[in-house]
């Protein structure tokens, strides 16, 4: 366990410092701008209610206000940036202590399942998955959700076997701040409950029934919360859920097959086929051998619980997860600990066969564990993708959304609207190091000459990537009673425009 949690922790931090220039950034530099503001306003003005993608001047305007998801995980970070300064590693601290403690809970729970040796192999498996070692970094709600899922699960277990009042209160503590941190924790914990309702009513049912309280509660309160700061929140968190239920994405629908070929591919990226297959084996295993023993049996009720749930996400919510390949990351875990139970069944199998070979199925086993390790490591590093804001056909400096974004930072007023004919999609990175309002798109000098005339002047501002075809044009326009000077930023050209 020590050695998974070493391992998990010496990959994340090899980019801890780095600035937000990773396309798995963009969370990064959304939500540690939520926590920039939270500071920024003060949690009273806000009411708790993160402004992710909100970089001008306070106040912060009501349709500023993000109302789609709680603002636990931008509070946390908050209070990172609050204790070490804001700086990219005190907010990536987040979701990295929260994926160690997830291979500390995750030991324990198969442990006292099924054993030792199959939690040490599970935590291997956990870490060693590219889903993991690619999201599990990553400054958003799924590392800090699936913490509390599996405090909550270990609270489960263990107050069913010994029955103490100190696991039920870790059990609904757990559940409760999964609920607090996603709406994927609810969907989590409702389906337990309907399960304890339906077959477990008379030990878990009261359990059941505090638990739907408790998120009628919290939704209500959230309601309110996001109603004291933007009068058409409930409107906006509609509009949001049905979206999130469609089959659209950039104005275009897509099919079924679409969607189906798009999971595949995700899979194969994240979940190699190795890992799954030993997931397989895994599962047929312990449906074999689940009457013989009640924690093999409350195992695979663990695994199937989190692969229900993120199934009925990733299949119910289309939209989320053809956009979001972290959609799936809550598959980790039962395709790590099922892993985990096939290569040891089939070490055990080895054993049988060839019983004049003691140390044969743990060789077995530990060398099928280190070629899963390995495979998933380097799947894991070709995952990772530069972030780009000029051309994504040709490459720039890695450093560039950074340094950019300071030098406009230093060129403009926190009132000034910067104009741009930047034109890829929005990248949340660039604005987070500009702390400006930026409006990106103006490609041709008839957009500039428009919007210059319908805007007051002084609180306008533009900067222009002297490498576009349309450029020189755009400058044709802006050379009339305004200032502009050349920079270079990290050997590319710009031109900072302000008017007179």
């Amino acid at each position: 366990m020590v050695a998974a949690v070493l391992f998990q922790t010496w990959f994340f931090c090899r980019t801890i410092g780095d600035p937000w220039t990773d396309n798995a950034d963009f969370n990064g530099a959304v939500w540690s701008q939520a926590a920039h503001n939270f500071l920024k306003a003060g949690f009273i003005d806000t009411v708790g209610v993160p402004a992710p993608f909100y970089f001008g001047p306070l106040p912060i305007p009501g349709e500023e206000y993000y109302c789609h998801h709680s603002g636990m995980l931008a509070l946390t970070v908050s209070v990172m940036f609050y204790l070490f300064g804001e700086h990219e590693w005190a907010a990536r601290l987040v979701p990295i202590a929260c994926s160690s403690v997830s291979v500390v809970l995750l030991w324990f729970i198969v442990a006292g399942c099924a054993g030792r040796a199959v939690a040490t192999l599970s935590v291997v498996a956990f870490v060693s998955l590219p889903m993991e070692l690619r999201w599990g970094q990553m400054v958003n709600f799924e590392p800090c959700t699936l913490m509390w899922m599996l405090v909550g699960f270990l609270g489960l277990r263990s107050w069913e076997c010994t029955g103490k009042a100190r696991w039920k209160i870790l059990l609904l503590a757990g559940f409760s701040l999964s609920i607090l941190t996603s709406w994927v924790g609810c969907l989590l914990v409702l389906m337990l409950c309907i399960h304890f309702l339906a077959f477990e009513r008379k030990s878990h049912g009261l359990l059941a029934l505090w638990l739907i309280a408790f998120t009628a509660c919290f939704g209500a309160l959230f309601l309110l919360q996001i109603s004291l700061v933007r009068p058409d929140a409930l409107r906006d968190l509609a509009y949001s859920f049905s979206f999130r239920l469609s089959h659209t994405v950039s104005a275009r629908d897509f099919t079924f097959l679409d969607w189906a070929g798009r999971m595949q591919r995700s899979w194969g990226a994240h979940f190699p086929i190795a890992f799954v297959l030993s997931a397989c084996v895994g599962g047929a295993y312990l449906l074999r051998n689940k009457a013989r023993a009640e924690g093999l049996r409350w195992l695979g009720w663990f695994c199937a619980s989190i692969f229900a749930m993120n199934t009925l996400y990733v299949f119910v919510f289309r939209n989320a997860s053809y956009i979001h390949d972290y959609a799936s990351f809550y598959f980790t875990v039962p395709i790590a600990t099922l892993a985990a139970v096939g290569i040891h069944a089939f070490g055990g199998w080895i054993g049988k066969a060839f019983p004049q070979y003691e140390r044969l199925p743990e060789g077995i086993s530990s060398g099928l564990i280190v070629a899963l390790a390995m495979c998933g490591y380097w799947k894991a590093l070709a995952l990772t993708s530069q972030a780009h804001i000029l051309s994504l056909n040709q490459p720039e400096p890695k450093n560039l959304i950074p340094a950019l974004g300071r030098t406009i930072e230093l060129e403009f007023s926190p009132e000034t609207e910067v104009l741009s004919n930047i034109d890829l999609y929005f990248t949340p990175q660039f604005w987070y190091y500009s702390r400006r309002k930026l409006v990106n798109g103006f490609t041709q000098g008839a957009y500039w000459r428009d919007y210059i005339s319908s805007q007051p002047r002084e609180r306008l501002g533009g900067v222009i990537w002297l490498g576009a075809p349309e450029s020189q044009a755009i400058l044709a326009v802006l050379s009339s009673k305004s200032q502009m000077k050349t920079v270079l930023v990290d050997g590319i050209p710009f031109c900072i425009w302000k008017p007179f």
